[in-house]
């Protein structure tokens, strides 16, 4: 059985709170089990590292605009 997809939705992904448990978890997943996709409102500044650093594959779209998805 393939991987499950698991959409992480965020609008900002610089480096603090949110992106230190945004890691932690998708550190925990079973890569046997989930495929983390990050979905980001703003630009990607961490990703690339992450899966470099960790040997991930976290797919990641940046940059998307949105008028009312995350009520902007």
């Amino acid at each position: 059985m393939p991987p499950k997809q698991i959409l992480f939705v965020t609008n900002a992904f610089g480096w603090g709170g949110l992106e230190k448990h945004l890691e932690d978890l998708i550190l925990r997943l079973d890569p046997t089990c989930a495929e983390p996709i990050i979905l980001c409102f703003g630009p990607d500044v961490n990703t690339r590292s992450l899966n470099d650093r960790y040997g991930l594959n976290i797919t990641i779209q940046d940059e998307a605009r949105s008028t009312t998805f995350l009520g902007y």
